[in-house]
């Protein structure tokens, strides 16, 4: 299977059909380094989703309507989750972050 290492798809409405649902190659892009899901409309987060995506480091998933648990993103050093459903504390499993956006969703707890 081909392999990318940036891919954008912000604004391309790929939750609208069915919701929740994101393209199943990305299980497979193993070499992702780069992923913009912006703008779609994404409600869960599939526990599987990000399984494979160890090299990822930078994930932009702001405006959607993101709910669920992202530890599967230990390597990441930006994530944009601007503008979702979230709530609660930074979970400690995204302590290596570098850059966390996270304006417009409540937090609560202790920061990392």
């Amino acid at each position: 299977m081909f392999q990318l290492k940036v891919l954008m798809l912000s604004s391309c409405n790929i939750d609208k059909p069915k919701r929740s649902v994101v393209p199943r190659f990305l299980l497979h892009q193993y070499k992702l380094q780069e992923l913009d899901l912006s703008r779609n409309s994404l409600g869960e987060v599939s526990s599987g989703l990000f399984t494979n995506l160890s090299y990822i480091r930078v994930l932009k998933l702001s405006k959607n309507r993101l709910h669920g648990q992202l530890c599967q993103l230990s390597n990441v050093s930006l994530i944009d989750l601007s503008s979702n459903s979230l709530f609660g504390s930074i979970p400690r499993c995204l302590q290596n972050i570098r850059t966390l956006v996270y304006p417009a969703f409540k937090l609560s707890g202790q920061d990392i």
